[in-house]
């Protein structure tokens, strides 16, 4: 009944399988979201159940809201309900600022922040009411609001649909901690993961650092406005992460850059993420940690800084 339940967005590789798994090892239920990178996904499942803990992949694309509300609507029949979403799912893609193909630019907008938006919105369906004490599972408000599973609305049609929303109707009970006050301070929480690079002006970068910045901000707002439902929004913004993906190339070019000289590391994510989940961020919401090792407070030559 305490267990957490988690669902981290692009989870299948890199940034993202390092929070789902990190989350595991703490002790959450974690749901590992991936798009194209099922067999990853699917061992990440194994390696987060081998903690002890409830663990599955969900396929899907989250460029549309059709594929984020089916993403949802899964994930509720699966573990019913979600106290922790980690909004990682996104791409990276650079050219020269003439150069950018039109593709790339529409993919980066779809997945990093238009699906962001419609994940955030879908998750404060879908967690617990602890500041307004409002039962989510209200089949009004999903009349009201045009928002919910697309089963669920068949269900009123059909009699069939997502469990997680019938089960009430059978048995006139709601999910364990649906509409009532979280004993736990830390109430519901949801972590964007974005990017050092809504900060700075890197080179063949201007179409994604304006995505970031714009999820960057998209944070700010959903803190503003969903903290009336007790709903705690937050930032992580990372700059190099070393996933081992061979596209970033070796850290040791790039140390000139980060007063630091070293990346980030996805376990650090994960306790960043752990962190701002926690009682002792309670009072945390609308807030960014950028992880870059300083790189993105450099504004001149290295050795301006004696670096």
């Amino acid at each position: 009944m305490n267990t957490r339940c988690a669902l981290v967005t692009g989870a299948g590789s890199g940034i993202g399988r390092g929070i789902a798994l990190g989350l595991a090892r703490a002790g959450y239920n974690v749901a590992i979201h991936y798009n194209s990178s099922e067999e990853s996904a699917l061992e990440a499942v194994r390696l987060a159940e081998g903690y002890g803990v409830r663990s599955a992949a969900i396929g899907g694309s989250l460029t549309s809201k059709a594929g984020v509300d089916a993403l949802f609507c899964e994930y509720e029949k699966q573990f019913g309900r979600l106290d922790l979403l980690v909004c990682n799912a996104g791409v990276t893609k650079t050219a020269d600022f003439e150069s950018l193909d039109e593709a790339d630019f529409d993919l980066m907008y779809s997945l990093d922040l238009k699906g962001s938006y419609y994940c955030i919105a879908a998750a404060a369906r879908l967690m617990p009411r602890v500041g307004s004490g409002c039962d989510v599972g209200d089949s009004g408000k999903t009349e009201r609001d045009g928002a919910g599973c697309a089963a669920h609305n068949q269900a009123e049609r059909d009699g069939a649909g997502c469990a997680a929303h019938n089960q009430p109707e059978r048995d006139g009970a709601a999910h364990t901690n649906r509409g009532m006050p979280d004993t736990d301070s830390r109430g519901p929480s949801i972590v964007v993961i974005a990017s050092n690079n809504a900060h700075m002006q890197t080179p063949r970068a201007a179409a994604y650092a304006s995505v970031k910045a714009g999820l960057v901000q998209l944070a700010r707002h959903s803190a503003a406005e969903l903290a009336h439902l007790g709903i705690r929004v937050n930032t992580i913004s990372p700059g190099w992460t070393d996933t081992g993906s061979p596209r970033l190339g070796k850290k040791e070019d790039t140390y000139y850059k980060i007063p630091l000289k070293r990346w980030c590391r996805p376990e650090e994510v994960a306790a960043a993420v752990i962190f701002l989940d926690s009682a002792a961020a309670a009072s945390v919401t609308g807030a960014e940690l950028v992880m870059d090792g300083g790189a993105s407070l450099m504004s001149d030559r290295p050795e301006r800084y004696w670096l």
